[in-house]
């Protein structure tokens, strides 16, 4: 999925780039929305995307838009829809990737544990000083919610999509007169002569009347009016603060390391070569060349076709899932190095495997996983310290309503107090996906009592209480008359000088009108920026050498334009080899669109109603 949003920045591709998420927003989820009264989220043929799976992915994507948008992301998470569109957005993710994943491997697409281990220990995010850390590697995904296998799992499939995303691009070409097609368009320079009209020309004989203003202030006292402000006084307790002082013994791992050793097995592993063909007759005439004792790899260089690899031997260790499911089976049933299967029937062709070498099923020792095991019962000591300081200061708050007074002493937490803010602008001390939902509640609003203990993003725990609500308010009319003129005026300004500008360049179209012009200039798309972004598009949209148009910069100040020439680029073999590079990454995009698109409508899909 990375791969359809690179190179978003070149301008063709955003040109383009509509079609593609068009073809996504078509292609729609698929199927139906129901209730949700199973324990999966969404069904792709015969597999569940399990609620887990779902929320895992859901709470990665919130934390991933919270890191960028910071507090302003919990102000949209507040509209139920805006939710909702993140959540089938995930939903859809999952299904995409799960499609990616099964087509990889029915086209014969494996990752082994040895490609993951060695993709984990390159990524430079785990690095320090150049080297793999494993703390570091740890902290990130446990920050991130993941156990190792999950990561792995998470490494495992990017990779199989990856690899068969490749095999499908590999293909793509341009032909020799795309690429300067494309950089004619793209690079074209425009020479064009502006002159600018008389803004003070323009502004003779614009009133705006008292009479104006007021009746314009009495039709809109909703746009003049200071919304409702709170003061809230409130407790916080830091998650932080749980996990001080907090150790896990040797006994403690040793414990847990007994009772959950069925965690820890290193599955059973494989070494395999293979032999595949097309045509059955042809497989048939191998099995029984192996039945008489022939050579294995002799068969395989001399009848394989397989069009992933030159050789068929499978030199990495592979364990149960890795394979398509039907070679997966008949892999992992064969028992004795040297054994081979029987004849499989695979997607687009037969298979014949044999059983290279075996790593047998062990559990992990405590050294290796000792790690990994005092970090899960530390967060769980944490989250249960937090339950009960929860339950704690809900009992408090609860026993004495309508003050903080007995909580803030109990715990030994200060009484904080915001400044005064309105439901549109809840400040960050305070705010939660529950924060405004409790702040209009008749218990906190109208009864002024504590509210119920609510959770921040960033774990820590709160409770609080109105101390002032002050009604809106209708600003007076003097504080805002010089505004509302002011906005009057240019919008009148605006009209006027729209149609001025529309009436000079029909009649400099039509030959009617002559104007004088400053010294042309050259405009390219390449040197737009927030200063001449306006006088760049206007340029462009005008169809042909020798006519008009007008366009208004960021003052308001209106400007004619005429285009006296269009001049083309020859293109240097590196510019031209960048479109060309563009071209391909573009069809890429698109193929791949194409492709999720049509697994999806060959795929029966079942999503269910998220609430």
């Amino acid at each position: 999925m990375e791969n359809l949003r690179a190179g978003a920045n070149n301008i063709v591709i955003k040109v383009i780039f509509i079609l593609i998420i068009l073809s996504f927003i078509f292609a729609g989820i698929g199927s139906y929305v129901v209730g949700n009264k199973q324990n999966y989220v969404a069904k792709v043929d015969d597999h569940k995307i399990s609620k887990e799976e779902f929320e895992s992915a859901y709470q990665n994507q919130l934390k991933q838009m919270q890191s960028q948008m910071g507090n302003y992301f919990q102000t949209l998470l507040e509209n139920p829809s805006y939710e909702k569109q993140i959540k089938l957005q995930v939903i859809n993710e999952l299904i995409n990737n799960y499609l990616l994943e099964e087509n990889a491997k029915k086209n014969g697409m494996v990752v082994t544990n040895s490609q993951i281990k060695d993709a984990i220990l390159k990524m430079p995010e785990f690095s320090k000083n150049g080297v793999f850390d494993n703390q570091t590697y740890r902290n990130l995904i446990q920050r991130a919610g993941l156990t190792p296998d999950e990561f792995a799992q998470y490494i495992k499939k990017s990779f199989l999509s990856e690899q068969y995303l490749k095999n499908i691009n590999s293909s793509e070409f341009n032909l020799p007169g795309d690429a300067q097609e494309i950089n004619n368009y793209i690079n074209q320079i425009r020479l064009i002569s502006t002159s600018q009209l008389n803004n003070n020309e323009i502004k003779k004989n614009i009133k705006i009347s008292d009479q104006n203003i007021l009746k314009y202030y009495n039709s809109n006292k909703k746009d003049f009016t200071e919304p409702r402000k709170f003061t809230a006084a409130y407790i916080e307790v830091e998650k932080k603060n749980a996990s001080q002082n907090m150790v896990v013994s040797n006994e403690e791992i040793q414990k847990f390391y007994e009772k959950n050793k069925s965690q820890y097995i290193e599955p059973r592993e494989i070494k395999i070569s293979y032999i595949f063909v097309t045509k059955k007759d042809i497989a048939l005439e191998i099995e029984k060349k192996l039945s008489e004792k022939q050579d294995f790899q002799k068969l395989e260089e001399q009848y394989s076709q397989d069009k992933f690899s030159k050789s068929h031997t499978l030199s990495n260790w592979i364990s149960k899932g890795d394979l398509p499911a039907a070679s997966d089976k008949a892999a992992f049933n064969l028992n004795k190095i040297g054994e081979f299967s029987k004849i499989i029937k695979v997607s687009n062709g037969y298979q014949i495997i044999r059983l290279d070498d075996i790593k047998p099923e062990k559990i992990k020792s405590l050294e290796k996983v000792k790690s990994e095991i005092n970090e899960i019962i530390l967060a769980d000591k944490v989250d249960k310290k937090i339950v009960e300081q929860k339950q704690l200061l809900s009992n408090l708050s609860f026993s004495n309503p309508k003050t903080l007074e007995p909580a803030s002493k109990k715990l030994g937490l200060p009484i904080e107090t915001t400044k005064p803010f309105d439901i549109d602008n809840i400040p960050p001390s305070i705010l939660s996906n529950g924060t405004k939902k409790a702040l209009l509640s008749s218990t906190v609003l109208k009864s002024r009592l504590n509210s119920n203990v609510i959770q921040l993003p960033n774990g820590n725990l709160i409770v609080f209480r109105l101390t002032k609500v002050e009604p809106p308010k209708v600003i007076d009319f003097n504080l805002v008359k010089a505004k509302i003129k002011s906005m009057l005026f240019e919008q009148a300004l605006n009209i006027k000088s729209d149609k001025l500008a529309q009436d000079y360049v029909k009649e400099l179209n039509d030959n009617k009108k002559s104007l004088k012009f400053n010294t042309p200039i050259e405009v390219s798309r390449n040197n737009i920026n927030a200063s001449n972004q306006k006088l760049v598009e206007a340029s462009f949209n005008i169809a042909e050498k020798g006519k008009y148009s007008y366009y208004k910069n960021n003052s308001g100040t209106v400007f004619i334009i005429k285009l006296n020439n269009i001049i083309y680029p020859k293109g240097n073999i590196n510019s031209l080899d960048e479109v060309s590079n563009s071209l391909v990454q573009l069809r890429n995009n698109i193929n791949q669109a194409s492709l999720i698109t049509a697994l999806r409508e060959k795929a029966k899909i079942e999503v269910k109603n998220i609430n």
